[in-house]
Formats: structure tokens, sequence, C-alpha cells
């Protein structure tokens, strides 16, 4: 599976990654920019052979995403084979909060519901718990990782807490994600995180090194 950093609708570059990469599966890790910045409601993707989904960031309309074929939804399972040809579970979770959103315009550049409530939250960390997967794809990271991030300046959100939850109840091998639009790849306590900056992308199917080449 390829693995995508943001795109903020540049859907030419987003496609021609596709094409190019000649990926059967790709996960889009959030920002794909529906219905922000220009209104998209959807993408024709009849043009690429695979199954090509994304998660929802914080720069999607969520009513809009949850109306696309390609969203792979809130948060769940994906069940196939990943590192090496390694039968696993990969788990995936959408949303994040937007630290720009007091200069943003409600329902048209910015969403209430960006993040997932409380309630949905609780049950997405019920359902890692009980599954205890292997990988996990998300838009942003557990606030344990933002330090390595950002030094002292780290703002805690209910998203992140929520995943610093599941990493409490035990650790996956790997966890990717993007929102952060930088390059990262670090072990921390037994897990890989690695963050893909914007249009980047990363093959899955192989071990994951500190040296991995993000393209």
């Amino acid at each position: 599976m390829l693995l995508i950093g943001d795109i903020h609708a540049r859907w030419n570059g987003y496609i021609d990654i596709l094409k190019s990469s000649g990926a059967k599966k790709s996960l889009q890790l959030g920002d794909f920019g529906l219905g922000f910045p220009y209104g998209i409601l959807d993408i024709d993707l009849s043009e690429v052979k695979g199954t090509h989904q994304f998660l929802r960031g914080n720069h999607d309309n969520p009513k809009v995403c949850r109306k696309s074929k390609h969203y792979i939804g809130d948060y769940g399972i994906l069940e196939g084979d990943y590192m090496d040809g390694m039968f696993t579970e990969l788990m995936y979770i959408s949303g994040a909060w937007s630290i720009d959103k007091d200069w943003r315009t409600p329902g048209v550049d910015w969403w209430e519901e960006e993040e997932l409530s409380y309630q949905e939250l609780d049950e997405a960390v019920q359902f890692y718990i009980k599954k205890k997967p292997s990988i996990v794809c998300s838009h942003d990271c557990p606030t344990y990782i933002l330090s390595h991030l950002y030094g002292s300046r780290v703002i805690p959100t209910r998203t992140g807490q929520a995943m610093d939850a599941m990493l409490d109840y035990c650790k996956p091998n790997y966890w990717f994600f993007g929102h952060h639009h930088q390059s990262f790849v670090r072990n921390i306590g037994g897990c890989t995180f690695v963050c893909l900056n914007e249009l980047q992308t990363l093959d899955i199917s192989r071990r994951i090194s500190y040296e991995v080449e993000i393209t």
C-alpha cells in the first residue's frame, strides 16, 4: 500500500502520483481537499486502476467526505499484507484540530466536527484496545510525539489525547500521519513514527528504517 501526505486539493499532483507509482492500493492521510478550498464534492479516479482512499483531515468538509466513495471512514480496520508481505491489521482514524480556526469561517473553511467527538474518540480508543493493530494511520498524531516535532510548543487536543490513551494501552509497530507538513521518522518507545510532508509518499510494503527514503 502507498501512503500519501496532505494534498490540499492538488488533484493533478495526486493523480500523477497514483499513475506514476502504479500502486494498486493507496491511502491519503488527510487534508484531501473535499469541500475546501474550491468546493469540490468528489474526485473522479476512474482513469486510475486500483483502490485509492483517503482519511479526513481538518481541512476537509466532514459531510462532503462522508458522501465520497473514496472516503475510508472516521475510524476502522484494514486487513491485508503489509511490511514484507506479513498479514497484519492497520487501524485508521480521521480528524484533527485546526490551530488557525479563529481566522476561519465556520461552514466555509472550518467545521466544528473537524475532530471526532469525545464519544466517538472514546469508541475509537475502545476499538483500538480490542483490535491491538500493528499499524496506525491517522491525520494527526499522539500528543506524546508533538514534543519531538516542536519541542516545548505543544498544544494538546482531544484527538491527540485520545491517541495517547491508545499508546498507553499498547504500542503498534508503526504509526503514520500527516498534518504537520514535515518529514519525520523516529522509533520512540518501540514504535516507529513517520510523518509525511505534503504530497510525499511511502510504500509500506517494506520495512521502515531510520534512513527510509520518503519520496
